[in-house]
């Protein structure tokens, strides 16, 4: 997964994994439950890879690397794996 600061309180998450069932909806389960916006959001398939990039805009100032820990702990415990 990156994440990729844009301007204040938004930044561009990609990530990439294998096709699974649900995946989107465990994504935005994670983003929204972390009170993360989705701005816009892309999906694309690459050599059999689903590659997610998000647009997300934060209530709060939170680093890039803060953004990045609490997105992976709030998939791991949506039992998703990148």
């Amino acid at each position: 997964m990156e994440v990729m600061p844009i301007a204040e309180k938004l930044a561009v998450v990609s990530m990439r994994h294998d096709n699974a069932q649900h995946v989107m909806a465990k994504i935005y389960k994670a983003l929204d439950s972390l009170r993360l916006k989705v701005i816009n959001s892309s999906v694309t398939v690459v050599d059999g890879r689903t590659v997610h990039t998000m647009f997300i805009e934060t209530e709060e100032t939170d680093s890039v690397e803060t953004i990045k820990e609490m997105v992976q702990a709030t998939l791991s415990h949506l039992e998703f794996s990148m």
